[in-house]
């Protein structure tokens, strides 16, 4: 069985709606959301027992099961990722029964194991068995890990790995508009740090993995999607079905996260990048142009930097973080503060560092 884990090399990359266009396909097996494998791990430890494994895999995963389900643990399918607003209705959700998922999974994996691909395919396997899906058909297994910091607990397992990314300016204005503020009322200078690394290192880093690698563009998605999904089964050795054109989890429809704060249908032919001005010097639309240079020219990004910059300026606070500053003061948070000012100073450290040649990155979809 093939295994291939996909995820976001960049923040609002689009990662979940990928997932959602390849729901309901014969031939993949998935489960409806992302899978912190890492976190499973360590919850189950080194045990082998498979009754005991799938136990664990339900009260951890309740979500998968039941999706008004809100439980905050290792999964946020429900209200974050509106698994509960399904359907033309709006009103659908889904359910899988735990004791079929259980059964099936002792019956899928045989005997006890530590082989961790092994026990990876056979979940999936059992929640596809459970939700009434032919196992005969299926060829390939789809994770979402979603972030690149998870791979270090499966990176000597065999897997191909397919990664999301966008506009990196347009990325860094949906992260300002509609996640950075989540759940909190401040931004915190660590979860700005991971989105600019994330920006500049995490398909890199995936790179190094020496796993076989590909991309996906997200403005690619929407625009050419037929042409994408092809590309995806073919490389993958499944065939192409129409239920790739729609935007579903458990065959209804989905809308989007919570996050844009609107519904959305799924592949829209008029997507374009929404750039927000506010979050932005020109400057800095320079300094992420420079510093991703061979990242544009590999996959076709246009370059919005109309001035000539003096070098210094590259040295210089973001916008946003300079907006920051000023708001960690304000409220008399001198440790988002001074955790602001190490990552600014560990940003501008890493500037002349070597990018990635336009050979190196990996191929597109």
């Amino acid at each position: 069985m093939k295994l291939v884990v996909i995820l976001a090399c960049m923040s609002r990359g689009g990662i979940d709606f990928f997932q959602s266009l390849l729901d309901q396909h014969s031939e993949i097996s998935q489960f409806p959301g992302s899978f912190y494998v890492d976190e499973f791990l360590k919850i189950i430890k080194n045990e082998r027992n498979s009754e005991i494994i799938a136990r664990k895999f339900i009260e951890n995963y309740e979500e998968f099961f039941d999706s008004r389900s809100y439980k905050k643990g290792v999964a946020k399918v429900g209200r974050y990722e509106r698994h509960d607003y399904l359907g033309e209705d709006k009103k659908s959700y889904y359910t899988v029964d735990k004791s079929q998922f259980k059964n099936n999974f002792i019956k899928i994996i045989k005997e006890e194991t530590d082989d961790i691909r092994k026990v990876i395919i056979a979940l999936n396997l059992a929640y596809s068995k459970a939700s009434g899906e032919d196992l005969d058909k299926k060829k390939l297994v789809v994770l979402n890990l979603h972030h690149f910091f998870r791979f270090n607990s499966i990176k000597n397992i065999n897997f191909d790995i397919v990664c999301t990314i966008r506009d990196p300016i347009d990325s860094y204005s949906s992260f300002m508009k509609n996640l950075a503020y989540y759940e909190q009322d401040y931004l915190d200078a660590w979860r700005f740090n991971f989105h600019l690394e994330r920006t500049f290192s995490h398909l890199k880093k995936t790179s190094e993995l020496k796993k076989k690698t590909f991309v996906i563009k997200l403005e690619d998605l929407h625009l050419k999607n037929s042409d994408i999904m092809n590309n995806f089964c073919k490389t993958f050795n499944i065939k192409y079905e129409n239920v790739m054109e729609n935007s579903t989890y458990h065959g209804f429809q989905w809308w989007g996260d919570s996050l844009v704060k609107k519904d959305l249908r799924g592949i829209n032919k008029n997507f374009r990048s929404n750039i927000d001005d506010n979050f932005f010097y020109q400057k800095d639309i320079c300094y992420i142009e420079k510093k991703l240079e061979n990242f544009y020219k590999k996959y076709d990004y246009p370059k919005r930097c109309r001035k000539r910059i003096l070098p210094i300026s590259y040295f210089l606070p973001l916008k946003v973080e300079i907006i920051n500053f000023k708001e960690s003061l304000k409220r008399f948070n001198f440790k988002n503060f001074i955790f602001y000012i190490y990552y600014y100073l560990k940003r501008i450290s890493k500037f002349s560092e070597t990018e990635y040649s336009e050979k190196q990155y990996p191929r597109k979809l």
